[in-house]
């Protein structure tokens, strides 16, 4: 398993801890960390997440919206757990 693929577990493990369904949520965490993988990438980054939430030529503008939530979401739960994102500025 990657860390990141970890960290989508626990990030899920955590959110269902304190309340959360999440089951379209974590199907699309995974999906995206799939494409992390493939692509090789240690973080989050926009360009990653924007891609990854307009893979498919079908979907409606919400849906990319509704995905690039769940992984703005994941990504914020990473910088305040202290583990850079991609989406800040990285040293």
């Amino acid at each position: 398993m990657s860390a990141l693929r970890d960290a989508v577990e626990e990030y899920i493990a955590v959110r269902r801890v304190l309340g959360a369904q999440l089951h379209r949520a974590a199907a699309e965490l995974r999906g995206f960390v799939d494409l992390l993988e493939r692509e090789g990438a240690e973080f989050v980054t926009t360009e990653l997440a924007l891609r990854w939430a307009r893979q498919s030529a079908t979907a409606q503008v919400a849906t990319w919206a509704e995905r690039l939530s769940v992984v703005r979401r994941f990504a914020m739960w990473r910088s305040v757990t202290g583990v850079c994102s991609g989406f800040c500025v990285c040293p």
